[in-house]
């Protein structure tokens, strides 16, 4: 169960120990506008701790979208957790924020956004153009993984088809194509899609690899 966020500005005022509860750690900070109590937070496994940043990143953001990896995890598609994961967010007028405004655990793309979508209360792009945006910023491994949970949940391959040409020229298309190609939703777990991808790369010649 993911614990329930809480919103400093409307906390503080109602909520006078706020600040006392913050400062001995009964209050996580996540984001500039957003807490979480550190007890529920520490009872997460260590990627249902990413999504919650993401979720409370997103929610404390006033434009920013989230995308990428940070997009997948809110969606609930399969993403391997690492320690150097960064959150990924865009902004809609397509340029970065200014310096001083930037944080050392997010990382912003200059991306041209379609129209987010919103999901537990969040800022976010579609499922498909999550899986595109992981194949062209982390490559085909990492796209593979999020290709195959995006269509064990209903996205079609003609969904990341139709998504990944209304982007038009992109860097990385070469990877993104054959994410695409190769994707499955037959695959059972992130480790499987992961196994599937280094064979892939490694041209390995089994002539198996699911048919979808």
């Amino acid at each position: 169960m993911t614990p329930s966020l809480t919103n400093i500005d409307s906390i503080r005022a109602n909520h006078p120990t706020f600040w006392t509860d913050l400062k001995n750690g009964t209050y996580l900070k996540l984001a500039p506008r957003i807490a979480v109590r550190r007890d529920h937070y520490h009872c997460l496994d260590f990627p249902s701790q990413l999504r919650l940043r993401a979720i409370a990143a997103a929610r404390s953001a006033y434009t920013a979208v989230l995308i990428s990896k940070s997009a997948a995890r809110v969606h609930g598609l399969w993403v391997i957790a690492t320690a150097e994961e960064k959150i990924e967010m865009a902004l809609p007028t397509n340029t970065l924020p200014h310096k001083d405004r930037r944080h050392p655990e997010r990382i912003y793309r200059k991306a041209s956004l379609p129209e987010p979508v919103l999901v537990d209360g969040t800022r976010c792009v579609s499922k498909a153009r999550a899986v595109i945006d992981v194949a062209r910023y982390h490559g085909f491994t990492d796209g593979l993984i999020a290709a195959d949970s995006a269509l064990r949940s209903g996205v079609s391959r003609e969904d990341l088809k139709e998504e990944f040409a209304r982007m038009g020229r992109v860097r990385n298309s070469r990877i993104v194509r054959a994410v695409i190609h190769h994707a499955s939703p037959l695959s059972r777990s992130p480790y499987e899609s992961f196994a599937r991808a280094l064979l892939i790369e490694a041209d390995f010649p089994w002539p198996m690899f699911f048919e979808a």
